[in-house]
């Protein structure tokens, strides 16, 4: 059993390397360009807001989540199917009602004034879309590990003293994990810094991008704005990446040494009346702001119409309306829905073979362990924009027919973008899937003379296809609504969802873009959900074996 001091040491260890590399990064910052200066500093600041909001909203989540009444059990399931929401449909579900032509300054009569806007509206949409993310990532941190010192610390002193000094210690990594995935999510996404005009390092390779490419300035840019993207360098974006990297691999290695240390998942139990209470009440708090109020904001907003009475412009509600924009999304867009899916399908089974391999090895290798952690993090750090300007450049250099016909006709550059950018999730289901797969059926298959590519066909994917079945409808849905990677790189005359919506939401959302949002979400959260149920089923079979 692991010592109490070998914890503590751990825990310390990860603190040492936060604050030196954060000294060491402060003192590349100092040293590198104004420009570079400013993108790093608006990246970090939005990813540190964020946290401040997303950190609190996560953990509180997932502590109400944990119980056996039916708002922690929807609770739980909302977070779940939230995971795979693309950042874009959180900020037409807010802007639907705060933004410029959102309901509610509707009927205020000031319609094109919005009520949230700007920095504030930027850290809000990220925080709640991140809450469930955090909620997922301590919920993991509530079930692995071994609780001893909390169970034997319950009969000498109060819950909250064991909380302070037992608790709170053990999952503080787990806290620092997910604050390093909050500042990872902000700096490799568009769809909210595009809309509120947030400099961070994504938004300005995008601009910067688009200023080249398209010669289109989107938002209303600031001339100091436009000058940052044009001059940005990438010292500071080289150092900020590999930060994120290492920090996340010790982060990633943490949590997966949790997971091995347990000698099981223990479920989850609920504690008491009173606390019972107490999670219902939370629990019905945060499925109001996760779900119930971005959810009518789109509902109300798509039934929204103007008539006239009395020759005055008056606005109003009907169900009728609904109806008829969820139909016109059906009529007016389906070109953009088939090459969503088609990439998406294409991606998701390239992934999936890929992962399975990849995470085969890495379970069987030290070195393709850290093969795999090393390329997780890399993707998970460089910003979607950066990736997808790589790729763009690199087709672009040549003038070879195949290649221009390679990058200019067919899906193979927004399926490389977004393999590269959806992958990591992927990779870690199947990780800890893999890692379940029967030792003793391994070691008796090996010294039958079977290799390694027959233990993976004939032991570990028959013990787990539902599991990776449900790993594929859940990449297929974080497929379906990438945007920050493939909005640089498809080719002409080929839109997508992701892409048509963020057009979309610079004007306002309307009724139509309320619609399209309504059927892009119910979509992808029925698919998540279904993927997820089928990893849970597997999980349930293993259990019964």
């Amino acid at each position: 059993m692991e010592s109490k001091t070998t914890t503590v040491s751990r825990n310390l260890g990860i603190l040492i390397w936060c604050l030196v590399s954060l000294v060491a990064f402060f003192v590349v910052l100092f040293n590198s360009t104004e420009a570079d200066r400013n993108v790093a500093a608006n990246t970090l600041w939005l990813g540190g807001l964020v946290a401040l909001i997303a950190l609190p909203l996560g953990a509180l989540t997932a502590w109400a989540a944990i119980g056996r009444n039916w708002t922690s059990r929807l609770l739980l399931i909302s977070c779940v199917g939230l995971l795979a929401v693309p950042l874009f449909s959180h900020v037409s579900a807010w802007d639907s009602a705060l933004g410029r032509l959102g309901w509610l300054p509707a009927t205020q009569g000031e319609v094109l004034t919005p009520i949230l806007s700007g920095w504030p509206a930027g850290v809000w949409i990220h925080a709640v879309a991140a809450t469930p993310q955090v909620a997922i990532i301590f919920l993991l941190g509530f079930a692995t590990g071994r609780r001893v010192y909390e169970e034997q610390a319950l009969l000498e002193t109060s819950r909250m003293s064991v909380f302070w000094h037992v608790t709170f210690p053990r999952l503080a990594p787990i806290g620092l994990l997910a604050a390093t995935w909050i500042l990872i999510i902000c700096s490799r996404e568009i769809a909210v810094t595009d809309i509120f005009r947030i400099g961070t390092l994504a938004e300005q390779v995008y601009l910067g991008f688009s200023l080249g490419q398209f010669n289109s300035i989107q938002g209303n840019w600031t001339a100091d704005q436009i000058a940052n993207a044009q001059s940005l360098g990438p010292f500071v974006s080289v150092a900020l990446i590999g930060w994120i990297s290492i920090t996340a691999s010790w982060f990633f290695s943490r949590l997966t040494s949790l997971e091995f240390e347990s000698n099981q998942w223990r479920p989850l139990q609920n504690s008491g009346s009173s606390s019972s209470i107490i999670k219902t009440i939370a629990a019905f708090l945060m499925l109001v702001i996760l779900v119930a109020i971005p959810i009518g904001n789109l509902i109300y907003r798509a039934s929204f119409f103007v008539t006239s009475i009395d020759g005055k412009p008056t606005p109003s509600f009907s169900l009728d309306q609904f109806g008829n924009s969820i139909a016109r999304v059906f009529s007016q867009f389906p070109t953009e829905f088939y090459w969503s899916t088609i990439i998406a399908l294409v991606s998701t089974t390239l992934i999936i073979v890929a992962v399975v391999f990849l995470t085969w090895a890495a379970r069987r290798s030290n070195i393709w362990q850290i093969i795999f952690i090393v390329l997780l993090t890399l993707s998970c750090a460089i910003p979607g924009p950066m990736f997808g300007s790589w790729i763009s450049k690199a087709f672009t250099a040549t003038s070879n027919p195949g290649v221009a016909w390679l990058y200019d006709r067919t899906i193979f550059a927004p399926v490389l973008t977004t393999c590269f950018f959806c992958w990591p999730i992927a990779g870690l289901i199947i990780w800890f899937v893999f890692r379940k797969t029967s030792v003793d059926a391994l070691e008796s298959a090996r010294l039958e003379g079977a290799s390694s590519l027959n233990q993976l066909f004939r032991i570990a994917i028959p013990s787990h296809h539902l599991s990776i079945a449900g790993a594929w409808l859940i990449t297929f849905a974080l497929c379906f609504g990438e945007l920050s990677a493939t909005q640089m790189v498809l080719p002409p005359g080929m839109d997508t969802v992701p892409r048509l919506t963020l057009g979309l939401l610079h004007a306002g959302v309307d009724e139509m873009t309320a619609a399209l949002t309504i059927v892009t979400v119910c979509g992808i959260i029925l698919i998540s959900l279904t993927g997820w149920l089928l990893v849970r089923l597997n999980h349930w079979q293993d259990q019964r074996k």
